[in-house]
């Protein structure tokens, strides 16, 4: 059985106070036995900030997501967490986890961890798409790869050698494309993560 696809929707109760944002954060590594076709990922929705004007705010996390061999079963669950105005043992975590969440950036950005270069090249059906990363040295990146919508099912970019010193590269095959659509010109999302940041950068496929 294939490693689960995950579509995570997070929302709060409209008493908390302005400023409540929720993310969803790739993770690598959702199954021991995951495939490139599996995304070899999965999310987790953070509620990174926010404040209770007043006991008794709940915090709303749906998860919508489908367990897949032969076919696709869908499953959906609702959770609930009480929000107390107060602070918590958690805070030193939770303030540890907002440092992790993914900083938008642009292509060729300056900074200890960045995407440099996203270019494609031509190949069988769609093609093949090459990232150059920087990171700080000694630190691994691992990259994530989105489409344009949730119908993109894009598999996991894998590392390559070729790359210049100091530079990761990677290779993303363009496979999971919905029908009718074109890689040319699409706009994908990638997300390069270390152990201690996280950057996101949309790039136009030329």
């Amino acid at each position: 059985m294939t490693a689960p696809a995950f579509r995570l929707f997070c929302s709060v109760s409209l008493a908390l106070a302005a400023g409540a944002v929720c993310v969803v954060v790739p993770v690598l590594g959702f199954a021991a036995d995951a495939s490139p076709w599996d995304n070899g990922s999965h999310s987790q929705a953070r509620l990174i900030a926010g404040t209770a004007s007043h006991e008794g705010n709940v915090a709303v996390l749906r998860i919508d997501y489908a367990v897949c061999e032969k076919l696709c079963v869908p499953v959906d669950a609702k959770l609930e967490l009480p929000l107390k105005s107060r602070s918590s043992a958690h805070e030193s975590a939770l303030s540890a986890s907002e440092a992790r969440v993914p900083k938008p950036v642009a292509l060729g950005s300056a900074g200890p961890l960045s995407i440099t270069a996203v270019r494609r090249e031509a190949g069988p059906r769609h093609g093949r798409v090459l990232v150059d990363v920087v990171a700080p040295p000694g630190s691994r990146a691992d990259l994530f790869a989105e489409g344009p919508d949730h119908d993109w099912a894009l598999p996991l970019p894998q590392p390559v050698d070729g790359a210049a010193p100091g530079i990761q590269r990677f290779t993303l095959d363009l496979d999971g494309i919905p029908p009718g659509a074109q890689a040319q010109g699409a706009i994908l999302r990638f997300t390069a993560v270390t152990d201690a940041a996280a950057i996101e950068v949309s790039a136009r496929l030329d």
